[in-house]
């Protein structure tokens, strides 16, 4: 047997499955009930939630501060010697 008629027998049953109509959903009056119950209430009020990031140092602001380095590498042994390269 040859693949083409296979191949085309399958695109065929994918082509004409594709186009097949779906089944109608059921009309279920109970799962739109369930849905919409406790809408005709008022909405709760909301929670009452904190500041996020609450301040650490009791309120009081910190000035920024620019501080300049010392212009010398943490390590400068890993810039002196390269990585070897991988071929």
């Amino acid at each position: 047997m040859s693949r083409f008629p296979l191949i085309g027998a399958t695109t065929l049953l994918v082509v004409l499955t594709g186009c097949s109509t779906l089944p109608q959903p059921r009309d279920d009056g109970s799962l739109q009930r369930e849905a919409i119950a406790g809408t005709e209430q008022p909405v709760p009020p909301s929670l009452a939630v904190g500041p996020v990031n609450p301040p650490r140092n009791g309120g009081v602001a910190v000035a920024p501060e620019i501080v300049t380095g010392s212009g010398q590498f943490v390590r400068p042994q890993g810039l002196a010697k390269p990585k070897p390269v991988v071929a």
